[in-house]
């Protein structure tokens, strides 16, 4: 089973848009694609984008998925004695 998550991304870019590097190594996570979009314009007013010395700067979310670890469920085991017949 895996768990969808989104990933507020900000990436430096060249003038044509065409070469892009991300400015931060980790990224805001979210639960929802809403939740990270509503993050998208504050994003772009940062510090991080202020200070990126590339031409222009976007900010996307992504979508990542994890691997979701689940114990097995535990079995009760009862022992009973069947009287003898």
């Amino acid at each position: 089973m895996s768990a969808l998550t989104f990933a507020l991304v900000l990436l430096g870019c060249s003038d044509a848009g065409d070469e892009c590097q991300a400015l931060q190594t980790q990224q805001a996570v979210f639960a929802t694609r809403a939740e990270c979009t509503a993050q998208i314009e504050p994003a772009l007013m940062s510090g991080i984008a202020a200070r990126a010395d590339y031409p222009s700067v976007l900010a996307r979310c992504e979508v990542r998925t994890s691997k979701v670890v689940q114990t097995p469920p535990k079995h009760l085991i009862i022992n009973t004695v069947r009287p003898a017949r």
